[in-house]
């Protein structure tokens, strides 16, 4: 059920950070006689919906990874308490 919850936050978040249209971008403009360099930075901002969308896509990542970790933990400390249990009942 948690992993299932973790791939659709993942889903979600990755639906709303490429969907979402790109916030416009600004750069300084200046008047600069005599030359051909422009002044401009090239900086995008990212709008509000696409930072959630990342956000969101980053904790169904790390929900799916902490939840897949613990039950590969379980897993281990079980089969770990199997070959224990059956090396004790040995005579």
């Amino acid at each position: 059920m948690g992993l299932v919850l973790a791939g659709v936050l993942f889903a979600v978040g990755l639906t709303l950070a490429l969907t979402s249209r790109p916030s416009s971008s600004f750069g300084w403009t200046a008047y600069s006689p005599l030359s051909d360099a422009g002044l401009g930075t090239g900086v995008v901002v990212l709008g509000a919906r696409t930072t959630a969308g990342i956000v969101i896509a980053a904790a169904g990542l790390a929900g799916g990874a902490g939840l897949i970790g613990y039950a590969l933990g379980r897993r281990r400390t079980t089969a770990e308490q199997r070959t224990s249990d059956t090396a004790d009942a040995r005579p």
